[in-house]
């Protein structure tokens, strides 16, 4: 198939005449001439078509006034070279032009972009205020880290300490801490056992003869009269009738006397009266001296009675008759065996006298319970409860 097509110099320049109808382009003047074209080529700059203006918003500067369209000079066209003799083309078969359509020439609208005006210098006084802060915030940083340097990260290396003992109880702890209360002493507990008490020799304190004796194995309590010597019968002989006038006699006759007086007041007799009083108040003397002389022959009997000193068997007794001198052994009581326990008190504790009383607390009794120092020799209490009051075993506590 042969695609060759014949191109003639008509046809070319039915092109250039459509390309220019079409505004498509403008040749250069060189190429208009080499193409036989007389027309010359001239090119006009055209300002550009702006749109309808475009109201600036609110606060928004200003905009620089456009710049005037300035003509564009049209390019001087260069020498025309020397004509060339053509050619002459070999004859070649015509055909008819064809008629290309003409394309409608399109106008597009042109937008003109608003240069944006310079944006306006900072007064002086904006320039001098914005170094400042930033000279103040400078001096601020450097402050700050001239603190940090000397209190965080300028510290010297702590000289190590013994450590501290830990806080005795009662006195406070770390900083801060409360003082703790000291804790509640223990309690002083002691056991009680049956423990055999010794026996007790009584002496005569006085010479004299055995008048009565308790006998042996008799059983007596304490202060009960365990013998008596000779001379307490002439004693004991006067007392009877003391007792007499003092329980009996005389006390009948201050009344029989205060009866007459008050009769005598009755019926205004008054010098009667005082009479039957003088009687009675000499009485009421008399009484006072037999209770004087029936006190004093009691002591005197009581320096030959031998009372028992305890509680306990007697054994070892003298025969009655027997004459003693003084420190010789009337007899001996055996006690009945006491229950004793022996505390051991703390320091500071203030110890209890011998043979002074003392409150126990047992376990099972609901009240407390009175024992007898035996005896107190620091840092040792040993005490000696009632039998009755407690059994052997028990553990009592000392308040």
């Amino acid at each position: 198939m042969d695609l060759a097509v014949d191109v003639g110099v008509d046809d070319v320049k039915e092109a250039v005449r459509a390309s220019r109808v079409m505004k498509a382009v403008d040749l250069p003047p060189e190429v208009s001439a080499a193409l036989g074209d007389d027309e010359p080529a001239t090119v006009v700059s055209k300002a550009p078509v702006l749109d309808e203006p475009v109201a600036a918003p609110a606060g928004a500067p200003a905009p620089a006034p456009a710049p005037a369209p300035v003509a564009a000079k049209a390019p001087t066209p260069a020498p025309a070279p020397a004509p060339v003799a053509a050619k002459t083309p070999a004859p070649v078969a015509t055909k008819t032009p064809v008629a290309l359509p003409e394309t409608p020439a399109v106008t597009v609208p042109k937008t003109a972009t608003p240069i944006p005006a310079p944006a306006a210098a900072p007064a002086e006084g904006a320039k001098t205020s914005r170094l400042l802060v930033a000279l103040l915030v400078l001096v601020a940083l450097g402050g700050i880290a001239f603190v940090v340097w000397k209190f965080v990260l300028n510290k010297p290396a702590p000289a190590a300490q013994p450590s501290a003992p830990p806080p005795a109880v009662g006195t406070t702890g770390s900083a801060g801490s409360a003082a703790l209360p000291p804790p509640p002493p223990p309690p002083i507990t002691a056991t009680l056992a049956e423990v055999a008490a010794a026996p007790v020799e009584i002496k005569a304190i006085i010479a004299g003869a055995v008048a009565s004796v308790a006998t042996d194995g008799a059983a007596v309590a304490a202060n009960d009269e365990l013998a008596r010597l000779g001379g307490a019968d002439a004693v004991a002989a006067k007392m009877p009738a003391l007792q007499a006038d003092i329980e009996t006699r005389v006390p009948a006759e201050i009344a029989g006397h205060e009866k007459n007086r008050d009769a005598a007041k009755a019926k205004g007799q008054d010098a009667q009266a005082e009479a039957f009083e003088k009687k009675a108040a000499e009485r009421r003397a008399r009484l006072e001296q037999k209770q004087a002389e029936l006190a004093a022959l009691t002591a005197e009997l009581e320096k030959f009675v031998v009372r028992a000193p305890a509680a306990g068997v007697v054994s070892s007794a003298a025969a009655a008759g027997k004459r003693l001198a003084v420190g010789d052994i009337i007899a001996v009581i055996t006690p009945a065996p006491t229950l004793q326990a022996t505390f051991t008190l703390p320091a500071g504790r203030a110890m209890p006298a011998d043979g002074g009383p003392v409150s126990v607390k047992a376990e099972g009794a609901a009240a407390p319970i009175e024992c007898t120092v035996v005896t107190a020799t620091p840092p040792t209490v040993t005490v000696s409860c009632p039998t009755d009051a407690v059994a052997a075993g028990a553990t009592i506590t000392l308040p």
